[in-house]
């Protein structure tokens, strides 16, 4: 029987292993070759920056990460596109 338990989340999963050492389950673990997750394609944007200082500053009073309102512009922007 398998001491490392069936995650439902990433969450559950990181709390796992913040909480245990992986030396620990070394006769349950696997090499696994191909990629588990599938990352999003990324665009790189460079800003100068003031604009960086800007962007932070508005994410700041919208309570969003810096990231997540620049997606949100593109989304808004491709709308009307």
């Amino acid at each position: 029987m398998n001491r490392i338990p069936q995650f439902s989340s990433l969450e559950e999963m990181e709390a796992f292993w913040q909480a245990n050492s992986p030396l620990d389950f070394e006769d349950e673990l696997e090499e696994i070759v191909e990629p588990v997750f599938v990352r999003a394609n990324t665009i790189e944007v460079i800003l100068q920056p003031q604009e960086i200082e800007s962007v932070t500053k508005l994410a700041d009073v919208q309570g969003l990460a810096k990231e997540e309102l620049v997606r949100q512009w593109v989304r808004e922007k491709l709308q009307f596109a």
